[in-house]
This record gives C-alpha cells, structure tokens and sequence, in this order.
C-alpha cells in the first residue's frame, strides 16, 4: 500500500514537472525568439529599407540570412499596415497578414509593444517573438516576428523526459527500499499483527477490561494513570478527566495512595475505602527484552467475603458453645439417672440443688457485678447502640462487641 501511494504520487509529481518543464521550455523559446526579432528590428539597414517602402529585395535577404543563421522557423518584417516585406514563402511577400487567425492585438505594428507567446499561422504552431520596428522620431514604421517551430520545443522536451523519468524511478526505488524497511520496523513493534487484528484486540481488551468485576487501573512509569476499567473508577472515585494526569492529584495521601504507588510492598495489601475493605495487589509491565513499562494494580472488593467470614466465626463459635452446654447437660443427665438407679435418691436430690444453686449464685453475682446498660437515660443508649450496630456491621465487626467497647468507654468517662 505505501508503494502504491508513492508510486502514485511520484506519478502525480513527474506530470506536474513535466508539464512545468514544458512551460519553461515554452517561455525559453518564446524568449529566444524576442531575443532574435529585437536584434533584427535594431539593425539601421532593416529600419532604412522598411521605411523605404520596399517589400522582398534588401529585406528579404536579411530575413534569409538570420533564420538561417539561428535556426529559426522564419523572420518575417511587416510595415506599419501589416503589408509583409519579408516571408519564407515568396508568394505572401507584399500581401498582408490580415487574413491570419491571430488576433489583432498580438501585432507590435498597431500596439507598438513587444508580444511573445504560441501561434499557428501558415507555417504551422510556433514559439513566437515579435518586436515593433520604430523609425525616425520615434515613429512606428513596423515589426519583426520570428517564430521556431513548436516541434523543436517539444523535441527537447522529449530528450529531457528520460532524464526526469530516470530521477522519478531512483526516487522510487529509495522510497520503496525505505518503506520496506519502515514496514519491517513496525512489523517487530507490532509483533506481525495486521491493522486489522491490532484493531480487533483493543477491541477484545476494551470488552475484557469493563466485563470482569476487579478494578484494573494501569500506570506508566510516571505513575499518569493510562487505563482504568469501570470497576476500579467506581472504587476509587476518580473524576471523569483522570487520563493522563499522576496519581497523586486523583487520590488523597493515605493508605491507597501508598499501596497503588508501591510504597507499600507485598501482596494482597487490605485496604479501607469508605465503606469498602478492598484487596489491592500490585504488579509491574514489562517487555519481552525486560524493558519498563509501569505498573498495573488490580482491586477486589472484598467486603461481603470478609462480613460472611465473620458471620461465620460467630456461627461456629455458638455451635461450638451450644455442642460444650449439651455435652455438661449430658453428663450431669448420666449422673442424676446413675444416683437413681443405684437408689441413691437423697444424693440425687442433693446434687439437683446443688446444680440448681450453683446456677442461681451465678445469676445473682452476675446481677451484682455488672452493671446496668440502661440507665435513665436508656432512649439516648438505644439509639446510639443502632447508630454503632449499623457502623459496625458496615465495616464486618461484631455489633454487640462495639456495643461492649462503646460502654466501657462511656463508664470510663
């Protein structure tokens, strides 16, 4: 494709140049022309013998001799009425040039100035200079044209199109030996992957990063935050202008900055956003030839594992407790029914009371010692231990060991 587009251009450039060259040749001509027209209408013996009023003769000589000598298609002098003094076709010396297609106002003999330009008159297309001829006191008496063929012109042009085609085919050749290797180049950086597959795995990453529930936030080696998928900027709570800009002006100082930034090292680093406990691990891009490219930290949200966690430590803990109360109950059941079936009812009874006894001085020192937690000011406590239950149950604590430590705190006050 890119020698397709360079060969079109080098196209598109050499018919530019070829027609450029082509007008300058033109205006070479033309002026090569005007050159020789002014030479002739300055010789005194031209002014002298159109004055005389003398068509062919001494004019006609003096015109053969300088198309001859210049190589020019044909000199021909005219008076100031457009009669002809001198011709190539002695058949037109003495008739005027009226008849001629070109347009009046490229005739020197009526405007008095200097005309160059491309015409077609009897002798064919021709590169043409023509120049007033002025006699005494300045008097318009005539003028000389002088024309050269317009296949000389386009001869040279074509001697010259080689040489420019030649240019145009070694610059060519460069650019298809320096787009070959461009085309290596981006080859290796592209790992061989076509436009078309490159386009297709941004595609699949952009699908992947917004499908997966982690938070995935990329950075450079700058710490500019370069990819974030929709779970990691509702986590952190990033603004909508968060591309590009360091992560220090996104995010607070704290524990999440640290994490993200790797001044806290390790793994599975737990992490407090809001009302959030959150899992952060960090860990650095690099290339196939070990070169840096940043990092990329990946999020979880952890906060309904670790509230099911702990529910389930508190489950297990009061089974294991109700599982200790049954097997006490069992034993104690074991010894009552050993005392009555050796007879022994008096000590059976005994032990009954004493169980019973021991149970109820329990009950009573507990309600000695500890303290009542509602006191009259009980509605204050009651929302306040809904206020601490709600908190605590956000964050996956125990709500009745908040409760505990909030009122230790208010008897300690």
């Amino acid at each position: 494709m890119q020698s397709a587009v360079l060969a079109l251009t080098l196209l598109a450039g050499f018919l530019l140049v070829v027609w450029y060259q082509k007008g300058q040749i033109d205006s070479s001509y033309e002026k090569r022309a005007l050159s020789v027209a002014q030479t002739v209408a300055s010789t005194s013996s031209l002014v002298h013998a159109v004055e005389a009023g003398d068509p062919g003769g001494v004019v006609q000589e003096m015109a053969q001799k300088v198309w001859r000598a210049t190589g020019a298609s044909f000199v021909v002098v005219t008076n100031s009425k457009g009669i002809r003094y001198s011709h190539p076709n002695p058949q037109l010396v003495g008739k005027p040039v009226y008849d001629d297609p070109e347009p009046a106002s490229s005739e020197p003999f009526r405007t008095g100035q200097p005309w160059v330009g491309i015409q077609t008159g009897t002798l064919g297309p021709t590169a043409r200079g023509k120049v007033p001829i002025f006699g005494p006191g300045h008097k318009l008496i005539g003028e000389v044209s002088v024309g050269i063929p317009v296949a000389q012109v386009r001869d040279y042009l074509a001697s010259e199109i080689p040489t420019l085609a030649a240019y145009m085919f070694a610059a060519l050749a460069l650019g298809a030996a320096l787009s070959l290797l461009l085309t290596k180049k981006l080859k290796r950086q592209t790992l061989g992957l076509e436009l078309d597959a490159i386009t297709g795995l941004f595609r699949e990453r952009e699908a992947m990063l917004h499908g997966i529930h982690e938070g995935v936030l990329g950075l450079d080696t700058h710490n500019r935050v370069r990819l974030v998928n929709d779970q990691a900027r509702s986590m952190l709570g990033l603004p909508p202008d968060y591309l590009g800009r360091p992560l220090t002006d996104l995010l607070p100082r704290g524990r999440l900055a640290d994490v993200i930034l790797g001044r806290v090292e390790g793994p599975d680093q737990l992490v407090l956003v809001e009302h959030r406990v959150i899992v952060a691990n960090r860990m650095p891009v690099q290339t196939e030839r070990g070169g840096h490219l940043g990092w990329v930290v990946t999020f979880q949200d952890r906060t309904e594992p670790e509230g099911l966690m702990r529910e389930l430590d508190a489950m297990l803990g009061l089974t294991e407790a109700l599982r200790a109360q049954s097997h006490e109950f069992s034993n104690r059941l074991h010894t009552i029914v050993g005392l009555v079936e050796l007879g022994r009812y008096e000590e059976a009874i005994a032990f009954v009371t004493a169980v019973s006894a021991a149970r109820n001085g329990m009950a009573e020192q507990l309600l000695e010692k500890v303290v009542d937690p509602m006191p009259w000011w009980w509605p204050y406590c009651w929302l306040r231990h809904r206020s601490l239950s709600s908190t605590a149950s956000n964050y996956g604590l125990d709500p009745m060991r908040a409760w505990g430590v909030a009122l230790s705190t208010s008897e300690t006050s």
